[in-house]
């Protein structure tokens, strides 16, 4: 038995792969043909990143190569979202391929971050964590753009979140280099 064939992941994107293949073949209309190669495309390749990411010897390119599946598994989840939404396809079909998406995509998130050593318990994406002398220094999770002083009701300004834009300079010499070397255009 190959290394990818022992992980959940690889065997709920084979089992995705099948329902999708059922819808493809079996239940989208005539006329949908390019949503049945799309979603057979993304599905496939669900299952071909995770294998790759299995075999790569290297922490990096498992990581990379888990991101690409998550990329596919969301694809995945997309289509099969505009086929209901186009009733393509039934309501029950749905939910049981976008459960199984949702079971591979959380899968491989655990190992991604397995793999970078992170353990800690993500914060809900609408929050941050800042450190404010009014909580002693300590983390606290403060919606963005909110501050933790009660008198001050605005957003905070590009100047108090770190001066302003932050601007790449390595490309500025090419930006204000002349054109052709300097040398006069020619009419």
């Amino acid at each position: 038995m190959l290394q990818h064939e022992r992980l959940d992941v690889y065997n709920r994107a084979l089992e995705l792969l099948d329902h999708v293949r059922m819808i493809a073949v079996d239940r989208l209309p005539r006329g949908s043909r390019n949503f049945a190669q799309r979603i057979l495309s993304a599905s496939s390749s669900l299952v071909i990143d995770i294998a790759s990411a299995a075999g790569h010897p290297s922490v990096g390119a498992q990581r990379r190569a888990y991101g690409a599946a998550i990329h596919a598994a969301t694809k995945c989840g997309a289509i099969l979202d505009v086929l209901r939404h186009l009733v393509l396809i039934g309501e029950n079909e749905h939910l049981t391929a976008k459960k199984i998406v949702e079971r591979i995509v959380a899968g491989l998130r655990r190992r991604v971050r397995a793999l970078e050593g992170d353990r800690r318990v993500d914060l809900p994406r609408t929050q941050t964590p800042r450190r404010t002398a009014e909580s002693g220094g300590e983390t606290t999770s403060v919606p963005p753009h909110t501050t933790v002083s009660s008198d001050d009701a605005q957003p905070p300004t590009a100047d108090e979140l770190g001066g302003g834009v932050m601007r790449d300079r390595r490309h500025e010499p090419l930006l204000n280099a002349p054109l052709n070397g300097g040398a006069p255009m020619q009419t």
